[in-house]
Formats: structure tokens, sequence, C-alpha cells
């Protein structure tokens, strides 16, 4: 049974599909990588029940912004540096990743 992403795009039904970081997290296979997630959280209050809208060429209004492209790449350095990381360190992982526009470096 195809997902909410899946469906709503394929019947062109939704440009933007809302869902909390954790939940992005879990289905970024499932996204399009040309996509953005605007997480409509500060930096400071990122947290993984941050709401997140996804979609193509979404408007900052400033909030954090990433492409479904760096947030695999983030979690993909994660997973390679520690295969059962926790929502903790994807969250201070992204949080770098802002910051630094570099990957985190796990001790």
């Amino acid at each position: 049974m195809d997902d909410l992403i899946t469906v709503g795009r394929r019947a062109g039904l939704a440009k933007e599909v809302k869902m909390k970081l954790r939940d992005v997290i879990s289905k970024l296979s499932e996204l399009n990588e040309l996509d953005d997630i605007s997480i409509a959280s500060n930096y400071k209050d990122l947290s993984p029940d941050a709401e997140c809208d996804i979609g193509q060429d979404l408007q900052s209004d400033n909030k954090i912004i990433v492409s479904v492209y760096e947030l695999e790449d983030i979690i993909l350095n994660l997973k390679e540096q520690k295969e059962n990381y926790s929502e903790s360190d994807y969250i201070r992982a992204i949080k770098f990743y802002i910051n630094n526009d570099a990957f985190i470096e796990i001790n």
C-alpha cells in the first residue's frame, strides 16, 4: 500500500507534505531528493517533534531549510560513525551541519 507522500504526489494533490522530523528521518528513502525540508522550528528548539514541510521551492520565513539530499548525507555520515544512533544524535548532527556546513565527527 502506498503512503501519503506517494499517493499525494502521484495524484497531484499535495505540493507540500507535512510531518514531524522523526518521521522525515524514517522515510528519507521515500522522499524526492530534489525536495526541500522546512523545519518549523528555530535552531534552539530543533527536536524530533519539529513540524516540517516537504516540497519544492519552499519559502524560508526564518525557518531552517535543508534539502532531502543534504539530510540523507547528514544521516549517512552519522550511520557510518555510529550504527545505532539516537534521536539526540541526529539532532546534534543536523545542528552541527547547519552551523558549520560540515558533517559532525562523533567521538
